[in-house]
């Protein structure tokens, strides 16, 4: 049952991520719901399904859109190295969540738009890259109060 329910989120995020949320692009931005399912999971859930769970939203959200599976491999690198230094950290699960969405962002933004520029060639103007990191940190983080409350109500489940 728990694994329908994650399944069914993923399917969720997925459809929102590329059905709804283009509609509301702020700057040319969309927030990236796997993104911070992912961390947040790896927040509250065991490194195994954590990873997993990395593994099929991005690989989903790979197959929706570019195919390279850039979006997995680094969403997958994300969720575990978030799980293995989890317990290092002090402090509430949500607020090392946020501050988690709001750190890992931008590197992952940065890693992709690196990804992309060197695999593709296209050039990528310092002006988008500082919009893209500012406004997709910040959609990114309102993000976060809406997702953590489910995500912890399926990773208590199990």
């Amino acid at each position: 049952m728990r694994a329908l329910k994650f399944a069914s989120l993923i399917v969720v995020l997925l459809i929102c991520q590329t059905g709804v949320l283009p509609h509301l692009a702020f700057l040319g931005v969309t927030p990236d719901l796997v993104l911070v399912a992912v961390i947040i999971f790896a927040v509250l859930g065991k490194k195994e399904e954590a990873v997993l769970f990395a593994a099929l939203g991005a690989g989903g959200q790979d197959l929706l859109s570019q195919g390279w599976f850039l979006q997995t491999i680094l969403k997958v690198a994300v969720a575990a190295v978030i799980a293995n230094f989890r317990d290092e950290f002090g402090g509430d699960e949500y607020n090392l969540a946020a501050g988690l969405v709001a750190l890992v962002t931008p590197l992952y933004l940065l890693l992709e738009l690196g990804c992309l520029f060197f695999i593709s060639g296209r050039e990528i103007g310092p002006g988008y890259i500082l919009s893209k990191l500012i406004a997709g940190t910040i959609y990114n983080l309102i993000m976060v109060p809406l997702l953590y409350p489910l995500l912890r109500r399926l990773s208590d489940a199990g």
